[in-house]
């Protein structure tokens, strides 16, 4: 029986930037990426090898004073700063 994974993917690339056990906590930077439209791919995968899939749309703005939103449940994050996201199974 292999570990439960998450993969997260960065627009349409096909290397995963984040490939971990879970339960796992993650980072992603925004200040490293393009001002603009973003997607992440979240594929998380049980030890009995049944996957779940959710795809997360957001933009980015990396000037001063502006809020980059992420569109799924309508959280809204400040810019210039890494934030933090929680996998685990249950």
């Amino acid at each position: 029986m292999d570990k439960a994974r998450v993969r997260v993917y960065l627009d349409d690339n096909p290397k995963p930037i984040i490939d971990q056990a879970l339960p796992t906590d993650v980072t992603l930077d925004t200040r490293s990426l393009a001002d603009g439209p973003h997607r992440l791919l979240i594929r998380a995968q049980g030890q009995s090898g049944h996957e779940g899939i959710e795809e997360i749309s957001f933009h980015v703005h990396n000037g001063p004073g502006i809020i980059a939103a992420r569109t799924i449940r309508s959280i809204r994050v400040a810019p210039r700063r890494a934030h933090r996201f929680r996998f685990g199974y249950g």
